[in-house]
């Protein structure tokens, strides 16, 4: 997520408390894990996403079926 709302991974320890991409990031990532718990039962992003079995394509297809169906994005 970090890399499609700014084209490179960012940390959280260095972004500024006043960090517009923050906010964000934030809502993307709460989005995205509402879309994945409602749509295919996955309600913890870290441990899916570190499994071996999620492979960068399906994380890539996840993301991007999301995105389709994000119509209102709260920023």
């Amino acid at each position: 997520m970090e890399r499609a709302i700014w084209g490179k991974v960012q940390r959280f320890e260095t972004f500024r408390v006043d960090s517009v991409g923050l906010g964000e990031l934030v809502e993307t990532r709460n989005y995205f894990c509402d879309w994945l718990a409602w749509n295919r039962g996955i309600t913890d992003l870290g441990s899916w996403n570190d499994d071996p079995d999620t492979t960068a394509e399906t994380v890539v297809l996840l993301l991007r079926t999301a995105a389709d169906e994000w119509t209102e994005p709260p920023f």
